[in-house]
C-alpha cells in the first residue's frame, strides 16, 4: 500500500509516517497543498491523507483538485476542525474517511485499510502490462507464458514499480525504500535493476522497464 500524507505539522506528520510504515504501508509526504498536488499528478497512490488547513493549497481545494486527475485515490481527511459543515463539505467533495484530531494512530489504520477495501476494484492484486502479469497475492510473475522467478530483493523492487506504474520512480526513492538503515547503496541498486531487467526481458521482448539517467525508473 502507498499513501499520500498531506499534512503541514511536522510532529504529527512523523508520527503517522513511522507508524503506518512499521505497518507496511508507504508513505510520501507533502507538507502543504502544493507539493500535494504536485505528487499527485506524477504518481499513483492507494490513498491520500489530507489536513484541511495547509499552506498554499488547503484541503478541500486539494481534494477538488483530484477530479481532474485520470487517476482518483480515496481520500481521507484528519483535522482539528469537528464542526459538521467542515465533514459534510469533505464527503460533498468526495472524501470517504474524515478523522478528528486527536485521533488514535490504530484507528487512522484501521480506517485506511477499510477505506481501501472499499474503494479498490477485484482485481486490485493484479498488474498487466504488455505480456507482463503481476499477481500478488500468489506472489507470481509470468510473461509471454513464462513463469519469473526474483529474488526478495526484486519483488520488492517490482511491487514498488508496478504501484506506481507508468510514472517514474526515483533512484533515491527506490534506494530509501529498499535499503532504509544504509546510505551507500548505488552499486547494489545498479547491480538489482540490471538483475530484474535480465529476468523480465528476452531478446523477443519489448522493453518494460524504462531507465531515466539521473531520474529514475519506470514501468510502462
Amino acid at each position: 500500500m502507498i499513501v499520500l500524507l498531506a499534512e503541514d505539522e511536522s510532529h504529527l506528520a512523523t508520527l503517522i509516517i513511522d507508524y503506518l510504515e512499521a505497518e507496511d504501508v508507504e508513505c510520501d509526504y507533502a507538507p502543504n497543498g502544493r507539493i500535494a498536488m504536485n505528487l499527485l499528478k506524477t504518481n499513483h497512490y492507494d490513498a491520500v491523507i489530507l489536513d484541511i488547513e495547509m499552506p498554499y493549497y488547503d484541503g478541500f481545494s486539494v481534494c477538488e483538485q483530484l477530479a481532474a486527475l485520470s487517476f482518483c485515490p480515496p481520500v481521507m481527511f484528519i483535522s482539528a476542525r469537528s464542526e459538521l459543515d467542515d465533514k459534510l463539505k469533505a464527503f460533498s467533495l468526495g472524501a470517504i474517511e474524515y478523522i478528528c484530531k486527536p485521533f488514535e494512530l490504530a484507528e487512522l489504520l484501521a480506517r485506511l485499510n477499510i477505506m481501501i477495501r472499499v474503494k479498490q476494484p477485484a482485481n486490485v492484486n493484479q498488474f498487466t502490462l504488455d505480456t507482463l502479469t503481476v499477481d500478488f497475492g500468489q506472489r507470481q510473475i509470468c510473461r509471454s507464458n513464462r513463469v519469473i522467478t526474483l529474488s526478495p530483493k526484486q519483488w520488492q523492487l517490482m511491487t514498488l514499480l508496478c504501484h506506481h506504474s507508468p510514472n517514474l520512480v526515483s533512484k533515491d526513492h527506490i534506494m530509501a525504500s529498499l535499503w532504509p538503515d544504509q546510505t551507500d547503496n548505488i552499486d547494489k541498486y545498479k547491480t538489482l535493476l540490471n538483475r530484474l531487467r535480465h529476468n523480465l526481458q528476452r531478446d523477443d521482448e519489448s522493453v518494460i522497464l524504462h531507465t531515466h539517467r539521473g531520474a529514475g525508473v519506470a514501468l510502462k
